[in-house]
């Protein structure tokens, strides 16, 4: 009995390892694909302070956007993904002796500052928009020309942001200062036309701002997982 055992031993301890090996690489891989791998990702509410962003009617630029990024955070951390936030209350970041385009080029250079110092892998900068055509709606994502996993982390937000906001919109390259001069995959998300009515209608609810910041944690879960 002992002899056979012994001779069995060699077999039972490799059984053990492969087991344990399968066991850690299948929860490896959940923790992937299920978003609780460690990343940190870096979001900006534009504008804030003395920069209120585009205002129409009772609709403050730099208020919506404020929300919405709190309430990503929130989700993604939730999500076991850390989200660290440029700002978050009402500041544009710069000291109040700034003033005019100046104090506007010192936030932004502030903006990438804490982006480039923080460990943060990407940059998700929130933002409305606003045109002089009152008809233009909808959400929009913008990567920088050439940068292929802006690229990819603006299709994935884009994708989600179409299913709370139907419009033919897609994620394009664009020429900002933030994206131009990130030293990592930056995008800008434009949750909606303050201009347009029913935009501005939807961006007053907290029921669509809560639906706005699901769908950008969902974007960048999967731009996670899919890189």
């Amino acid at each position: 009995m002992t002899k056979k055992l012994l001779f069995l031993f060699p077999f039972l301890f490799a059984f053990i390892i492969v087991s344990i090996n399968h066991t850690f690489d299948y929860y490896n891989v959940r923790s992937v694909t299920g978003g609780m791998v460690t990343q940190t990702v870096i979001i900006d509410p534009g504008h804030g302070g003395r920069d209120p962003g585009a205002v129409h009617e009772n609709i403050h630029e730099k208020e919506i956007v404020l929300d919405i990024s709190l309430r990503v955070r929130d989700n993604l951390e939730k999500r076991g993904i850390t989200a660290n936030m440029t700002r978050d209350i009402d500041t544009d970041l710069v000291s109040e002796e700034m003033k005019g385009s100046t104090r506007q080029q010192s936030s932004l250079l502030e903006r990438l500052d804490i982006s480039s110092s923080s460990e943060g892998e990407v940059l998700v900068s929130v933002h409305t928009n606003s045109s002089e055509d009152e008809r233009f709606f909808g959400t929009q994502t913008y990567f920088k020309e050439g940068d292929s996993q802006g690229k990819l982390l603006a299709e994935c937000i884009q994708a989600e942001l179409k299913k709370v906001r139907m419009s033919s919109r897609e994620a394009i390259p664009g020429s900002f200062y933030l994206l131009d001069h990130s030293d990592k995959p930056a995008v800008i998300v434009e949750v909606g036309f303050v201009s347009n009515e029913e935009d501005r209608r939807l961006l007053a609810q907290e029921k669509f701002r809560i639906l706005l910041s699901e769908a950008i944690a969902n974007g960048i879960e999967q731009y996670i997982t899919a890189r």
